[in-house]
């Protein structure tokens, strides 16, 4: 007889299903699927069909509600979430469903949700006002990494290390720098607490300070040749009325 067990691993905001046929010992489907990380509580969800009661068992697994579970594996390259299953006859069968464990990898840090590899961010002055610093981890995970603090190297200056992740205390300063002025974000510190995160700092960012890009219908060229252009307008409509 067959019966059907679903483990679903929810991880990165995606869904992914693992169903199991059961002869002896469940096959896993999604083999690329069933990656898990350490040191953080990674969403599973468990269900079976057809049967009178399970339960799951496997290091670090955390039962949240009915089929929702927390699993924050430790040590080692893979863990295995165990169904013990008592199907409607009184018979038992065993399910083991590895998982994959991986660290988290070392994030990078961006300005406003900017960064790139090996080159600099050009920044406007405005933009220091309500900027954030934020770091990214490159995958699809909400581990909530907030930004407690980071320094700012401006060229012949010293070091300024902000507390939290905006410029609110320096960015009048930062907005009277020249143009073309390169200035570093780095030593960034970034929570929360994780066992297996790289705590080294988050890749820095390399910044250009440009000026702020106006809007033509803002500028000065524009208004003169609004005005040049009434100027000419008027002139045109006085020589009609002297005809």
């Amino acid at each position: 007889m067959k019966k059907w067990v679903g483990i679903l691993l929810f991880v990165f905001s995606f869904s992914y299903a693992q169903n199991d046929t059961i002869k002896s010992i469940g096959v896993v489907a999604a083999e690329r699927m069933n990656v898990v990380y350490r040191g953080v509580a990674n969403p599973i969800t468990i269900s079976v069909s057809n049967c009178k009661s399970f339960t799951a068992s496997a290091p670090g697994l955390t039962k949240i509600s009915e089929g929702y579970y927390r699993l924050t594996p430790g040590v080692g390259l893979e863990v295995n979430v165990i169904l013990t299953i008592v199907q409607f006859d009184g018979s038992v069968l065993t399910e083991k469903h590895p998982f994959i464990i991986k660290n988290i990898p070392k994030p990078i840090a961006l300005f406003n949700g900017r960064n790139c590899r090996d080159c600099i961010v050009k920044v406007q002055r405005s933009e220091f006002k309500d900027a954030i610093i934020s770091v990214d981890t490159g995958v699809e995970f909400n581990l909530n990494f907030d930004v407690k603090q980071f320094s700012v190297y401006i060229p012949n200056q010293k070091a300024i290390v902000i507390f939290g992740n905006k410029f609110d205390s320096i960015h009048r300063k930062l907005t009277r720098l020249k143009s073309g002025t390169e200035i570093l974000i780095s030593d960034i510190r970034y929570g929360p607490d994780c066992d297996s995160c790289d705590r080294t700092s988050a890749a820095s960012i390399r910044i250009k300070v440009i000026d702020d890009i106006i809007p033509f219908f803002k500028t000065k060229k524009f208004l003169n040749d609004s005005l040049q252009n009434i100027k000419t307008q008027r002139k045109l409509e006085l020589k009609e009325k002297k005809k």
